[in-house]
């Protein structure tokens, strides 16, 4: 007798308990969310953009032929580098061929005092080699571009960040200026 006793209040116990958890389960407030800290929104970046020439060469590419172009730049400064960039890309118009391989890369473009320094990869040695015509058009195609700002009085190039003293046949000691005896 005394057992069943002992176990008609285990049961009576146990059945409390579950009650009172599935009580305290069904009544608890669930913990407020933290807010999140907002990420930094980026601040949406304006591009301007801007109206450009390049210059490509015709068929005999022997002579450079000007095209508009239009450049997005977010400043003024990277005008220079997204000039030279849409120069490699080749021309969009009839009658016009790429003065430079699209294989060239260029790490960067400054200004100063108007002078304009291209400082190619070593690309610029290795796609656009071929006698010098092609080596005087490749070139030319990029200062007379660049000339097209009105602030670029010349234009000098490096390689890899180093003075390059030779571009296959062409002396580069010195910078260039525009060659407007070049153009179409």
């Amino acid at each position: 007798m005394f057992k069943k006793i002992i176990l008609t209040l285990l049961i009576i116990v146990l059945v409390i308990s579950c009650g009172l958890i599935l009580v305290s389960r069904l009544t608890d407030k669930p913990e407020p969310v933290k807010p999140v800290d907002p990420k930094p929104v980026d601040p949406v970046v304006e591009m301007k953009e801007i109206d450009a020439a390049v210059y490509f060469t015709d068929a005999a590419a022997d002579k450079l032929i000007k095209q508009d172009v239009k450049i997005s730049v977010e400043k003024d400064e990277d005008k220079y580098l997204a000039v030279i960039e849409k120069l490699i890309e080749g021309p969009t118009g009839p009658d016009l061929h790429p003065a430079i391989s699209s294989f060239t890369k260029v790490n960067s473009v400054s200004f100063k005092d108007g002078l304009c320094t291209v400082d190619f990869t070593e690309s610029l040695l290795l796609y656009n080699e071929g006698g010098t015509l092609r080596e005087t058009m490749c070139l030319y195609s990029v200062v007379n571009t660049l000339c097209e700002f009105g602030e670029v009085k010349s234009v000098s190039f490096t390689v890899d960040g180093k003075k390059i003293e030779t571009f296959g046949h062409l002396d580069l000691s010195e910078p260039y200026t525009k060659n407007p005896k070049l153009v179409k």
